[in-house]
């Protein structure tokens, strides 16, 4: 009897080291796998290392800038005429603008008078009252002239 326990307690014992040593074993696999992993990236950075070397070398910077401004130069010149296009063309835009509001606080008041009950009281915006008051001022200097 005995010697079954000296022997179970040596089986544990022994199963216990197992466990350990296999343990560290994987730690030695996780180390070894973060290594390679490590060498695989430094290699492709050294790849791309190279990559940007070849293409530094082929690229002028001082051409480059020089085109670079030349580009700039272009777009302020087309900026400018476009601008002064716009400048000839927008004037009636503005006008437009203008009528088109008109037009859209016609259809606005039509519609809230429309909707509101006879005898009920809308409220108008600044807008309106403003093109009201302008209406009002236009009536008066055609009847004074």
């Amino acid at each position: 009897v005995y010697k079954r326990q000296k022997q179970i307690i040596q089986g544990r014992k022994m199963k216990e080291k197992y466990l350990i040593n296999k343990a560290k074993i994987n730690g030695v696999m996780y180390s070894i796998d973060t290594h390679f992993a490590s060498m695989k990236l430094a290699k492709a950075l050294s790849t791309s290392a190279d990559i940007m070397k070849q293409i530094g070398g082929l690229m002028n910077i001082k051409e480059l800038n020089r085109s670079m401004m030349d580009v700039q130069k272009q777009m302020m010149e087309f900026g400018i005429v476009g601008e002064m296009i716009g400048d000839a063309l927008g004037q009636d835009d503005e006008i437009d603008s203008v009528e088109n509001q008109a037009e859209v606080d016609d259809i606005i008041d039509s519609l809230t008078t429309k909707d509101k009950a006879p005898g009920a009281t809308t409220k108008v915006g600044p807008q309106v009252q403003a093109n009201d008051e302008l209406d009002e001022i236009e009536k008066k200097l055609k009847q004074m002239s």
